[in-house]
């Protein structure tokens, strides 16, 4: 059995929706519905702008622990005169997960697809751009227009395998979940609660979940097995909530698993206008990550991105078979090669050099050594750390020359 994210690249399972209709007079058949969690009053008409957009055949509930934020969702279901609009408080415990296994819970069996979706707010101004982005991902992406939500539904219906579809990570400046393994300290208790759930599917800690929250399109078969556990709201964690390792976020990422349990893939799903500034973000921090790497590391492309860990294990294992290892250059070569060295615990016993015209006795704090004051010996490793190829020949003979043939190439 493979693992959800394996499968995911496997079958190209992202999704990018055209702002234009990929059906003919789609009509909704199905029971479905939109279960919302909502808190924070002052963003309410933010989120209200999408939900009184949803088309009259999509049933919507409205859960929230704020009497506040349910009086205006009131005021304002009466302008729209909606009869299918549900008002539900819940208690101020386990946030938008008790929302939908406590709340919600097992209303979801009325329907043949469900969205869930919530709100966010910063906690601090410097992360407010990030979280806008954020939930510009969340809402646009799962509930933008009622073109776009039957474009998901038409993506359910002419794909059979398909059971959950989730927005792409969270991006932004100071966000780190799009690059860094997003398992964080949860792995643990996520594979501790798909043993309780009974859950027959694949976990690796050295792959990354295919969710990071609790945000998704559902075909509610595809999660029966999460909602057969009888929730309560005692299960979660009281406020204020640690900002990691508890039960809500061990759920977070287990939605794709129960999914596959049940025999269901999971795909990930985006707008088009999304798609395209998630790309120049990308673009745009690969660039600069790219920038730091390659001054730093030597790593400039891709392909030295992959090969870097093979490269510097077999360096280090050259280095900790020799006494006493030296470096053969002074540029920017030798500059990488000495940093890679030393974020692994290793100083080079010193940097050697054909002629010394750097005006002093050191590089980098390793002592410099002029080719021929060096004297070489048996227990003696020599990295040759040099960026011009024409030049790592020249040294090449010079070794030759010599008869010094334990070396090694960085």
């Amino acid at each position: 059995m493979k693992n959800v994210q394996e499968i995911l690249i496997e079958k190209n399972l992202e999704f990018i929706l055209p702002r234009y209709k990929l059906y003919n007079n789609m009509t909704i058949e199905v029971k479905t519905a939109v279960v919302v969690h909502l808190y924070y009053l002052d963003k309410f008409n933010d989120y209200w702008y999408y939900l009184k957009n949803i088309c009259a055949e999509i049933d919507i509930y409205l859960i929230s622990s704020n009497p506040d934020l349910l009086k205006k969702a009131e005021e304002q279901k009466n302008v729209l005169n909606k009869s299918n609009i549900y008002l539900i408080k819940k208690e101020n415990r386990g946030r938008d997960i008790s929302a939908l296994l406590v709340a919600f819970g097992k209303k979801i069996y009325e329907y043949e697809y469900i969205c869930f979706i919530h709100d966010k707010k910063e906690k601090f101004v410097k992360h407010k751009q990030d979280i806008l982005f954020w939930n510009e991902n969340l809402w646009k992406n799962m509930i933008g227009s009622d073109e776009h939500i039957k474009n998901i539904l038409y993506i359910f219906e002419n794909n059979p395998n398909i059971g959950l579809l989730v927005p792409p990570k969270p991006s932004g400046d100071h966000i780190r979940s799009d690059f860094r393994d997003s398992w964080g300290p949860n792995y643990n208790n996520t594979v501790r609660l798909a043993e309780e759930l009974g859950l027959n599917c694949q976990f690796d800690s050295e792959i990354s979940p295919v969710a990071l929250g609790s945000v998704f399109w559902c075909r509610t078969s595809a999660l029966y097995k999460l909602f057969e556990r009888e929730w309560v709201y005692e299960d979660f964690t009281q406020e204020p909530l640690p900002i990691d390792g508890t039960i809500s976020h061990a759920i977070e990422r287990i939605f794709p698993f129960v999914a596959q349990d049940a025999g269901f893939d999971t795909g990930i799903v985006m707008h088009e206008y999304y798609a395209a500034k998630y790309q120049h973000n990308l673009i745009r921090n690969m660039s600069k990550i790219f920038d730091i790497l390659d001054s730093v590391l030597g790593i400039s492309s891709k392909v030295k991105f992959w090969e870097y860990e093979a490269k510097i294990e077999k360096v280090c294992e050259y280095f900790d078979q020799h006494e006493n290892t030296y470096i053969y250059g002074a540029g920017k070569g030798s500059k990488q090669c000495l940093k890679a060295l030393q974020l692994n615990g290793k100083i080079p016993k010193g940097v050697i050099i054909t002629k010394n015209t750097l005006g002093t006795k050191d590089y980098l704090g390793i002592p410099l050594i002029e080719l021929n004051d060096y004297e070489h010996k048996e227990q003696n490793g020599i990295i040759i750390s040099i960026i011009n190829e024409a030049y790592i020949n020249e040294v090449v003979e010079i070794m030759s020359e010599r008869n010094i043939k334990d070396y090694i190439i960085y």
